[in-house]
This record gives C-alpha cells, sequence and structure tokens, in this order.
C-alpha cells in the first residue's frame, strides 16, 4: 500500500524552483513570482532566496522591479555569484550606464575570474561602444576554454554577440550534449535574446524536451 505524502507548505526550496519553472519553462510569471516571494517571505534572512527572487522578476521582464532585490538583498555577493550577471545587464537595459560599467567592474578583475561575468561585461560594454574591452573580454575568455571548462553555452552567448552564429550553435549543440543547465532558462534569460530570434533555436528547443516552443523570449524586450 503506498503511503501518503503530506507537502509542506513552507518548504522553501520547493518554492524556489517551482518559481523558476513557472518562469523560464512555462511563462506564468504571476504565478511563478509569486512562489519566488513566497519563498522570501518563509525566510527573509537567505540571500540566495532574494537573489532568485530578482531573476524570477528578471524573466518575467519585470527589469525595473528586478534590480532591488540584487542591491538590497545581498544575495550575489553572499553566494559569490558574479554581480554584473544580471545586475550590469538591468542598468545596462535601464540607461544606466555609469551603473552598469560600475556593476561589470569595466572588464576588471572580476571578469577574468568568472566566465559569467565575462558574458555580462560584454554585453554592458558592447552597448557602450568600449569595442577594444569587448574584443579583450572574448579572446581571454575563449583562451581559457582552451586550458578549463567553459559552459558551452556561455560561449554560444558570446559567439552569437560577435555575430558568429553558425559557430553558437555549435556550441549549443554541444551544450546540450553536456547537460549544460543554463540551457533550461534559455526561453527567457536575456543572454539569449540574439539566439532566440534565429529559427534554428527551434531544433535546440526540441532537443531539450521542451514544451510549447512558440513565442519563446516574447515577454519583454531584452536587456
Amino acid at each position: 500500500m503506498r503511503r501518503a505524502v503530506e507537502l509542506n507548505p513552507r518548504y522553501v526550496v520547493a518554492r524556489q524552483w517551482l518559481s523558476y519553472y513557472l518562469v523560464f519553462i512555462e511563462g506564468r510569471f504571476e504565478e511563478g513570482v509569486a512562489q519566488a516571494r513566497r519563498a522570501v517571505e518563509l525566510d527573509p534572512l537567505a540571500p540566495l532566496l532574494v537573489m532568485q527572487l530578482g531573476m524570477t522578476l528578471m524573466g518575467a521582464g519585470r527589469y525595473e522591479e528586478a534590480c532591488a532585490p540584487f542591491e538590497t538583498g545581498g544575495g550575489p555577493r553572499a553566494y559569490d555569484v558574479p554581480p554584473c550577471d544580471p545586475l550590469g545587464l538591468l542598468y545596462n537595459h535601464l540607461g544606466r550606464s555609469q551603473e552598469a560599467i560600475a556593476a561589470v567592474g569595466s572588464g576588471g578583475r572580476r571578469v577574468r575570474t568568472s566566465p559569467l561575468d565575462a558574458r555580462g561585461a560584454r554585453r554592458v560594454l558592447q552597448r557602450l561602444g568600449k569595442l577594444a574591452e569587448v574584443d579583450a573580454i572574448s579572446d581571454e575568455l575563449l583562451a581559457r576554454a582552451r586550458r578549463e571548462y567553459v559552459q558551452s553555452s556561455t560561449l554560444a552567448i558570446i559567439a552569437a554577440s560577435l555575430g558568429r552564429m553558425d559557430v553558437a550553435f555549435e556550441f549549443l549543440d554541444r551544450a546540450c550534449d553536456e547537460h549544460d543547465g543554463i540551457l533550461v532558462y534559455s526561453k527567457r534569460y536575456p543572454f539569449f535574446r540574439l539566439l532566440q530570434n534565429d529559427p534554428r533555436m527551434e531544433r535546440i528547443y526540441r532537443r531539450m524536451g521542451l514544451p510549447d516552443t512558440a513565442g519563446y523570449g516574447a515577454n519583454s524586450t531584452s536587456p
């Protein structure tokens, strides 16, 4: 006889990941953000939950609101998640150029220690016309990938930003083979905007088994 399982409504980890699923996979933005907010209410001293509230707001296209959890909650810094990913990206989209540059460190030390920081810095600096710094970051990240592991999804984003779309999709296929976890968020994550606009992305979505691929990324204008 199967034993009944009692659900715990105060289990914040379940709410945390449910919020990601609702926003990034299903596109049920209001429900997803509500779950993320409830997780923070249940454990307001957990910086990671605050950060993930910011992520769900970003995935829902609510960029102005998304800044606050990263600014006040200490989430990214407390968990050593690069602050320019996604705070600098959000500032960049909102036209707060000086704050965006401060968040990405103008291509400084953080970029050289984190591939995640590099992809955020590239996007901000590219928009601001700092092309020499953009190329330097790209070259350094690709060189790093030759000597140690860098997620293929990150390399795909970098290649796409350089206009090398064929190379980008080679990296995306490799990311699928590697079960790269970042791909789960590719439907709504702003870094994937250039790739979302390419019809070949449908094939990647099918490889991942994501449902209802039509209209991916249609929730908002990308940062």
